[in-house]
């Protein structure tokens, strides 16, 4: 049985807000700041109270829209203030307060909680952000993730065109454009090309594509489109909208 263990996952572990905390650092060095997230901040990503369990990707999310849009502003804040990073979108609150770190010369930003709560009030500086849904780190982290919880290790990479996405077995590479209508779409898209990556595992790519090849062939024959009346492409598409089904209510995504 397959397990979402990425994004599906109700527990994130320290190891992965670990993860998340070097990503983040990267982002906000740009403007001399460290991030730090507390045993607190641990405790609470993981507290039932958030009703809807927040994931990595939504933490990450908050950090890098705040950055793009307050980064330079923050930076320049004096020690020891404390501000309210607010997600209008997902509803994430995250409290940090900024201390100066003289032996490194930085400023530490200390994360010290996490909750998803709509309408939370505080008296200190808000900074809001709405996460906006067709950025690119959304679909390349998300599709990724997506991926290996599914047990693969194909490559995920953007291309240009108006195919909605394609799986190339010769590389083991799942190509997505860089925009959708809405995550519903995105999701079943990538879904209806895991699937495909799973055909060419289990088969071995090149006995998938010979009998890919042949189900077009068959299909062309018939006087339909080698492509779209491909049985390989009608199996891939059911899947992925009954996988979709079974594991919407577990998204961490509005």
């Amino acid at each position: 049985m397959i397990k979402l263990t990425r994004i599906l996952n109700e527990y994130i572990s320290a190891g992965q807000l670990n993860q998340v905390e070097k990503y983040l650092d990267k982002v906000w060095a740009k403007v001399g700041i460290d991030v730090e997230f507390t045993r607190h901040f641990h405790d609470r990503v993981n507290d039932a109270r958030n009703g809807k369990p927040i994931s990595t990707a939504e933490v990450i999310k908050i950090f890098r829209l705040v950055y793009k849009k307050f980064g330079k502003q923050i930076s320049s804040l004096p020690d020891g203030i404390n501000l309210l990073f607010k997600d209008m979108r997902s509803d994430i609150n995250v409290p940090v307060v900024l201390r100066y770190d003289k032996l490194n010369k930085e400023i530490d930003m200390i994360s010290k909680t996490v909750m998803r709560k709509k309408n939370f009030k505080s008296s200190t500086k808000k900074y809001s952000v709405e996460n906006k849904l067709n950025e690119r780190v959304d679909y390349l982290h998300i599709g990724q993730e997506l991926v290996k919880a599914y047990g693969l290790k194909s490559r995920v990479r953007f291309t240009s065109g108006s195919t909605l996405a394609e799986y190339v077995p010769e590389t083991d590479t799942i190509y997505l454009r860089k925009s959708y209508p809405n995550m519903k779409e995105f999701i079943i898209t990538v879904l209806h090309e895991i699937k495909h990556a799973l055909d060419a595992q289990q088969l071995g790519r090149k006995k998938f594509m010979k009998k890919y090849t042949q189900a077009g062939t068959m299909a062309q024959y018939k006087g339909l489109d080698p492509h779209d009346d491909n049985k390989w492409e009608e199996r891939a598409e059911r899947w992925a909208r009954n996988e979709f089904k079974r594991i919407k209510n577990k998204l961490n995504f509005k």
